[in-house]
């Protein structure tokens, strides 16, 4: 079971890309379980509270940016794997 974080301000955006990845990922036969998260923040107490695997993350953001967030994320959990998006 893979665990995958969606970060960004724009939720059609982080849906589509949502819809993506679970056809991607289920043509391989991979379970994922997906969390989709509209800030920093949010994306933040995710994180400490849950394991996460991957988080696809939103450079620009109101409030705390992409590359703060990951920062952050990098100092609860070393192995988390992060890829930056940008609409």
């Amino acid at each position: 079971m893979v665990r995958i974080a969606i970060c960004d301000d724009e939720s059609v955006f982080s849906e589509g890309l949502q819809r993506r990845l679970k056809q991607e990922f289920g043509s391989y036969d991979i379970e994922c379980d997906f969390y989709i998260v509209l800030n920093g923040k949010e994306l933040i107490s995710l994180c400490q509270n849950r394991r996460i695997d991957v988080v696809f993350l939103d450079i620009m953001m109101p409030g705390i940016d992409g590359y703060a967030t990951a920062e952050r994320i990098r100092k609860i959990h070393k192995n988390i794997m992060i890829v930056f998006i940008s609409n």
